[in-house]
């Protein structure tokens, strides 16, 4: 169950805190497959920007935020690519609201996403996004 940040006092309260992990899922090799073929790039060159693209499934699995007419994906600051996601592997991501920074007519969030390799000896880090939303 997604953690539910309401309006902007629900938003600036969790600031500084971790809003929970995501399901684990675990890659089938279809999975890396439709990817590469959809950017026309190769597996090895296009790992990262595979692990990159999981923040769009993950990210509504651990926070739900509500109160605003609209949420604006803004982009991100930076991007790590740190260990390639192979078929077969299971994933999962968590995220921590960073800070809060007053816009005009709403908010911006920063949320630092990483997405995981799960091992039973412990998890890897595959990705780590500062991701930046806007909430009106």
């Amino acid at each position: 169950m997604p953690r539910q940040l309401i309006g902007h006092d629900g938003i600036t309260s969790a600031t500084g805190d971790h809003l929970g992990y995501s399901p684990t899922t675990t890659i089938a090799q279809q999975h890396l497959d439709d990817f590469v073929r959809a950017i026309g790039m190769p597996f090895p060159d296009a790992a990262g920007y595979f692990a990159l693209s999981l923040s769009n499934l993950f990210l509504p699995q651990i926070v739900d935020v509500q109160g605003f007419d609209m949420g604006v994906n803004y982009g991100c600051d930076k991007v790590t690519f740190d260990a390639e996601i192979h078929a077969g592997d299971s994933v999962r991501a968590g995220a921590v609201l960073v800070s809060t920074t007053p816009v005009t007519g709403g908010v911006q969030t920063l949320m630092l996403i990483t997405v995981e390799i799960v091992h039973a000896s412990g998890n890897k880090t595959a990705c780590t996004i500062e991701s930046l939303s806007r909430w009106y």
